[in-house]
Formats: C-alpha cells, sequence, structure tokens
C-alpha cells in the first residue's frame, strides 16, 4: 500500500481548496502497511500533518491487521482504532467478487 503517497497527494490537493474558515476532518483507512511510497516518506507526511493541525484540521487513523495506534503514533496523529470486522467484510466481498468474475468469465468463454 503507498499510503504516504495517498496521504501527500490527498492532503496537498485538498490544502489547496480549504480556506481558513473551514474545518476539516481527515480519515484515514487502510487494511494495509506502507510499502510502496514513492514521493512522500514518513518525515514528508509527518511535517505536513504538523503544519495543517496548527490550523483547523483534524485527523484520524482507522486500520485493519495492522498496529493502528502504533502506525497513527507514527505519523504524529492522536486519534486512531482497530477495524477488525470491517477487514473481514471486505476480504469476505473481494473473495466473493473474484468468484463471480471468474464465473462469469467462464459463463461467456
Amino acid at each position: 500500500t503507498a499510503i504516504l503517497d495517498a496521504m501527500g497527494y490527498a492532503l496537498t490537493t485538498l490544502e489547496k481548496k480549504v480556506t481558513a474558515d473551514d474545518n476539516v476532518l481527515v480519515t484515514i483507512i487502510s487494511d494495509g502497511l506502507e510499502n510502496a511510497s514513492k514521493d512522500f516518506d514518513l518525515p514528508k507526511i509527518i511535517a505536513l500533518i504538523n503544519r495543517l493541525s496548527e490550523g483547523c484540521w483534524t485527523f484520524a487513523y482507522i486500520g485493519a491487521n495492522q498496529d493502528s495506534r502504533g502506525v497513527a503514533k507514527s505519523m504524529n496523529i492522536e486519534k486512531a482504532d482497530e477495524l477488525f470486522k470491517l477487514s473481514t467484510t471486505l476480504l469476505r466481498f473481494k473473495n466473493n467478487l473474484i468468484k463471480a468474475s471468474k464465473k462469469l468469465l467462464v459463463d461467456n468463454v
């Protein structure tokens, strides 16, 4: 998961659209750990979160299959939770989607 790149691009894009009067809640939801980002690293994300948090920005991190609180803390995000049930549901959905896609392919070949 290239979570740092996703966060970096989303935050810098959103920052251009937010005014000083806006309150912003950013919730990061992930079921994987960082392993693929190329443009943003952890120090860049921490600096970005710290700078935005000085304004009206609030950050939360929700993760599954990981130490969500530890990941959030490493990014300087105070609010974190774990969603193992969501992850199980998403995994089941993904598996059913793959089965249905395979069946469609076989039925139409």
